[in-house]
């Protein structure tokens, strides 16, 4: 962040956070936009949740477009910055601990103007997964990646969503939907 501070000081640069920024959500809710198009039967997205921007962009799109779709973020257990701010009702920080997930590391803002309260008002459940889940299914991930080159979910909280949401979790192009078991 000096380095950022210092080029919008010296250089006049323009400052765009990573994800509390509307057109920064605005631009993930396209994933949201061709998810809804192409999935019109969809009842759960499953997203991965960090700074809040990627979540809350596909979760306004979809509630947006799709009656009653239902939104999960998932996070790791470990420094979970955006789920313990949800917790506490406010940004919190959380201190940043080693992970398996380390791409989803890193704080939410104090000073959190957008993703807090969009995930407040339209992530219907939050999932954390452990390391030993993420550890006992990175053979499957990277088969995941290596074969199809896309990376979905932890494979270990499927069981756990299906449950919750009474769905059937399903693999479709780039993102994992699910469908809902009344309609089998």
């Amino acid at each position: 962040q000096v380095e950022v501070n210092r080029l919008v000081e010296e250089q006049g640069m323009t400052m765009v956070p990573p994800f509390d920024h509307p057109d920064i959500i605005a631009g993930q809710g396209t994933l949201g936009l061709e998810m809804a198009g192409d999935l019109p039967d969809m009842a759960c997205a499953i997203i991965q949740v960090s700074g809040g921007g990627l979540v809350s962009g596909i979760a306004a799109a979809l509630k947006a477009r799709m009656s009653g779709v239902k939104v999960i973020g998932v996070s790791m257990e470990r420094g979970a910055a955006m789920y313990e701010s949800q917790k506490a009702g406010k940004p919190v920080l959380v201190p940043e601990l080693a992970t398996l997930a380390d791409s989803l590391g890193g704080g939410i803002g104090l000073n959190n103007t957008y993703t807090f309260q969009m995930i407040r008002d339209i992530v219907d459940e939050f999932v954390l997964v452990s390391e030993k889940e993420i550890s006992n299914h990175i053979e499957d991930i990277n088969l995941i990646f290596d074969h199809q080159n896309f990376f979905t979910i932890d494979i270990s909280i499927k069981k756990n969503i299906e449950e919750i949401f009474n769905v059937d979790i399903k693999d479709h192009s780039l993102y994992l939907y699910a469908t809902s078991k009344k309609n089998k």
